[in-house]
């Protein structure tokens, strides 16, 4: 055989061997691909099923979210990381993403609770927006489940399986958002966090201890002293020391107005310690009333804020009639109110203005207050940068400004739905 006919044919078994390994190779790939639309769909995955379809929307988000119709991945990606800000630096160098970054595409995002103010607040926001929200509730009955895309009944808080039905209710509807309304909802959600990551429900969620300090005023009380942010005169129990006339209100949780009992003579406040679960007893102040909706970033930062007047009657739910107004001085308090208990996401913040413009703290809660309408008609996107937050994405404070003298009065409101809607069903 000559020499020609050797190389014609080592080149032809070269070819063989090379095209056989190309064969393997996209075989190896298509198998694995069969495996994540496998555990896409099926109702019961194995563990590595599971973890190759979690992967999808929290890694792959900053390339997905960010498309709109007929955008490619590729497309996404480009807009993410070649965006740069004023300043000549990208989102990656710390400068700020600029305002002609594409918005989010809609999301499926589930709303814990449906029997609030703030949490139909919420739901309006985030369908106004174009998503799709899947709103859960311990009552099947509740004004919200009619306002969402889609409902279902959960587990409540103090129940050991609130987390697994909540997980369960994102699996059923391929939600990968979870936005929770209520302080009581955060601690378990904290101690639950893979189980979460594993239903594929991003949350954004505060430390523990952050939440705990929400939830204790007592410990609030403490941290805002320490750092020199002004509260009102605090006891665990009696009057010594402390100013009247006098509060007596629940350490823990929520202080509905039912829980809270108000004292101007020590013989009151004895009677009212015996009354109010673990009472803590606090100077009642004669001050305006305000509450404020704020959006502090992962580094503890406030990117925005939007306080409003609230002229009610002295009651604590949704007042009639509200209207933002803007402080420069309420912001510096705020930004040291929050580095004093080092909490990020949603924050609301009650608190009491005198006459002489002083500023007192009463009450922090980690999440949106009922008012999200008015910052939304005041010009500030609280609820579509805090699901960019929940992301991974960075806060665009520019999107956070707001207007003055905003006003928002309240009304009354029926809500009709077919008899099939909220069909789903606690798991």
């Amino acid at each position: 055989m000559s020499s020609a006919a050797l190389i014609v044919g080592g080149s032809g078994v070269l070819v063989g061997l090379l095209g056989l390994a190309v064969g393997l190779l996209l075989a190896r790939r298509g198998r694995s691909s069969y495996v994540a639309g496998r555990a896409q769909d099926s109702p019961t995955r194995s563990d590595e099923a599971t973890r190759t379809e979690i992967s999808a929307p929290l890694n792959g988000a900053r390339n997905d979210i960010l498309r709109g119709p007929g955008a490619t991945r590729q497309d996404a990606s480009a807009t993410l990381h070649n965006k740069t800000a004023p300043s000549g630096k990208g989102a990656a160098d710390g400068g700020m993403v600029g305002p002609e970054l594409s918005e989010l595409s809609p999301q499926s995002i589930v709303v814990m609770g449906a029997s609030t103010p703030t949490a139909i607040a919420v739901v309006r926001s985030l369908r106004s927006a174009g998503h799709k929200v899947i709103v859960g509730d311990v009552d099947p009955h509740a004004a919200g489940m009619m306002l969402g895309d889609a409902s279902g009944v959960i587990a409540p808080v103090s129940d050991p399986g609130f987390v697994t039905s909540v997980c369960a209710l994102g699996l059923r509807t391929r939600a990968n958002l979870l936005v929770p309304t209520a302080s009581e909802q955060v601690l378990p959600l904290i101690s639950r966090r893979s189980a979460l990551e594993a239903a594929g429900l991003a949350a954004w969620l505060p430390t523990a201890e952050s939440s705990e300090i929400c939830l204790d005023r007592w410990r609030l009380a403490q941290a805002l002293n320490a750092h020199g942010v002004p509260f009102p005169p605090s006891a665990l129990a009696g009057v010594d020391g402390i100013p009247g006339p006098w509060v007596v209100k629940p350490r823990f949780g929520s202080s509905r107005p039912d829980q809270c009992v108000l004292a101007d003579a020590e013989d009151d406040v004895q009677h009212a310690l015996a009354r109010v679960p673990d009472p803590m007893v606090q100077t009642r102040l004669a001050g305006r009333e305000i509450i404020v909706d704020a959006l502090v970033s992962r580094e503890g930062v406030l990117s925005g804020a939007v306080p409003r007047w609230r002229w009610a009657d002295g009651t604590r739910g949704p007042a009639p009639d509200e209207s933002t107004f803007a402080d420069a001085g309420l912001m510096d308090a705020l930004e040291a109110l929050f580095t004093a208990i080092r909490i990020e996401g949603q924050v609301s913040v009650l608190g009491s203005v005198d006459t002489d413009s002083a500023i007192t703290f009463l009450e922090v809660n980690p999440h949106f207050s009922d008012g999200l309408q008015i910052a939304a008609a005041a010009g500030s996107d609280l609820v579509g940068e805090y699901v960019r937050g929940v992301l991974g994405l960075p806060i665009r404070p520019q999107r956070l400004q707001f207007r003055p003298d905003v006003r928002m009065a309240r009304f009354l409101a029926e809500v009709c739905s077919e008899p099939a809607h909220g069909s789903l069903q606690r798991t």
